[in-house]
């Protein structure tokens, strides 16, 4: 029993880890490149959004648009990164 609860662990934050948000690059309708990233669910949130946008974008993002109501269980975000 005592052997079972840290591979339990172990699984859980595999699983975890897996479920790594990553943002998806798409194409604006005005032409321009934006990301893409949805953040839905128990375990994840709207700053998990935010995290995922600053990984994608070292020098900064603009958020472009929000295609999803802003609440706990069903958030997606749009950006832009900036250039300069």
């Amino acid at each position: 029993m005592r052997r079972s609860i840290p591979a339990a662990l172990a699984l859980a934050s595999a699983l975890v880890a897996g479920c790594a948000l990553k943002a998806v690059p798409i194409w604006g309708r005005d032409g321009n490149p934006y990301h893409y990233v949805q953040c839905d669910g128990i375990l994840r949130s709207l700053e998990d959004c935010y995290a995922a946008a600053a990984a994608a974008c070292p020098q900064g993002y603009r958020i472009a648009e929000n295609v999803a109501p802003r609440d706990y269980y069903n958030s997606s975000l749009v950006f832009a990164c900036r250039t300069e």
